[in-house]
């Protein structure tokens, strides 16, 4: 490639012809040339993403490992995907950890493969380490383990249920298991708090002693983080009669509950 401007339409028309016979000779560096060729346009040659593609295809099946995985990433979309599942693996194989996501989704939704919940754990897990996919693949991730763990709970596997959620250790896996686990829901209900959760927030100002600070503290926190359900008892704590009188946040929460009821809003005096 490093020359191929200094020739003349003549010339380049017959390089790119010795690379189409090198190519299918299974000569994978012409297979790659012509693949960023026909990607890029050069002088002479119309960039052409279907011949690309086509050229992407060719140096998968001549054992280039990245090839393989872009083509599974396109027969995915296209819908191929058994096809698509053996180029992932085979990438996967050959060292492509991205690879690991695509295997994931295959193994989760059963395209491609048998569906196996836990395999599609075991490669979220490889695709976490090597940071593939992060925003698909945590949602994902949170699909799988909803999915298996209602199905172990309603096969009474509640154990490995368990031994599931603890082992994600997130904000959605301690709330979880704070309806699982009665004799640790406080404890999981604390963790699930300082993850973030406004639910878990939401429970302990629900559990703590009416009208106390502890009670208004998570209250506060559940309906600043958004909790609708929050809102309405956090404004009654802001009442004449709540733990901290202050009628302009008494109005606030009372009109922010309204607002996400489609009720009018609450007079101002």
């Amino acid at each position: 490639m490093a020359d191929y401007q200094s020739l003349n339409t003549q010339q380049f028309t017959s390089w790119i012809r010795s690379l189409e016979t090198a190519s299918c000779s299974g000569d994978l560096e012409s297979t790659l040339v012509l693949r960023q060729c026909y990607l890029e346009g050069a002088p002479g040659l119309q960039a052409d993403p279907g011949q690309a593609l086509h050229y992407t295809w060719v140096a998968a099946t001549q054992g280039d490992p990245r090839s393989m995985y872009h083509t599974a990433v396109v027969e995915y979309a296209q819908g191929k995907f058994e096809s698509s599942a053996r180029w992932m693996l085979r990438s996967w194989r050959t060292g492509i950890r991205e690879a690991s996501f695509g295997l994931a989704r295959a193994y989760a939704y059963g395209r491609g493969l048998r569906q196996d919940l836990r395999l599609a754990l075991e490669y979220l897990d490889d695709a976490r380490e090597c940071d593939a996919e992060p925003g698909q693949r945590e949602s994902l991730r949170q699909w799988v383990v909803t999915k298996l763990v209602t199905r172990l709970l309603s096969e009474n596997a509640g154990q490995e249920a368990v031994q599931i959620l603890e082992r994600e250790n997130n904000a959605f896996a301690s709330l979880w298991l704070a309806d699982l686990d009665r004799d640790r829901e406080q404890t999981w209900l604390l963790k699930a708090n300082d993850q973030g959760n406004p639910e878990a927030m939401f429970r302990l100002a629900m559990k703590a002693a009416p009208g106390s600070a502890e009670s208004f503290e998570y209250m506060r926190n559940a309906a600043k983080a958004g909790y609708r359900q929050a809102w309405l008892p956090l404004a009654d704590c802001y009442s004449s009669c709540g733990i901290h009188p202050c009628p302009m946040q008494e109005r606030r929460w009372k009109n922010s509950s309204a607002v996400a009821r489609e009720l009018p809003p609450f007079p101002a005096d």
